[in-house]
């Protein structure tokens, strides 16, 4: 089967053999006032990122990069569980391996800051949602 519908022929005619040809189209690129970065999350007292941290990442990294100009600022969050200086020093280790895994698929280091804030005051059923980077968009 030919990969590509020959041009000039109708689908009609190319239908009747059988054959589907699924149209090439590019997904329209997202302009930079809807661009909208997803959130990391973690387990609990860990900076390392999961896979599905890691599927989220490749979606931000293929955005960041169709919207070159754009600088974000990291901002770790840790859950209340722990003490204080621990907990500050995780989002920061969040927010370092979440621009660790940027850099390291493409987005330049000058477009990405990072701030750890510490501990996430929430109710305890919402505790694994505050153990999390968020991405803040502060140029376009």
């Amino acid at each position: 089967m030919p990969e590509k519908a020959p041009k000039g022929k109708d689908s009609a005619v190319w239908g009747n053999k059988g054959y589907v040809y699924l149209a090439e189209e590019k997904a329209p690129k997202v302009s930079v006032e809807k661009l909208a970065l997803q959130d990391v999350y973690f387990p609990l007292n860990s900076a390392e990122l999961t896979l599905p941290a890691q599927k989220i990442l490749n979606n931000n990294v293929k955005a960041l990069k169709e919207n070159p100009k754009v600088k974000v600022v990291l901002l770790g969050y840790a859950s209340p569980e722990g003490l204080d200086n621990h907990n500050l020093k995780l989002s920061e280790n969040r927010a370092l391996a979440v621009k660790d895994y940027l850099v390291k698929n493409g987005i330049p280091k000058n477009s990405i800051f990072v701030k750890g804030e510490g501990k996430m005051e929430v109710n305890k059923s919402a505790y694994p949602s505050a153990r999390k980077v968020h991405f803040k968009i502060i140029s376009r």
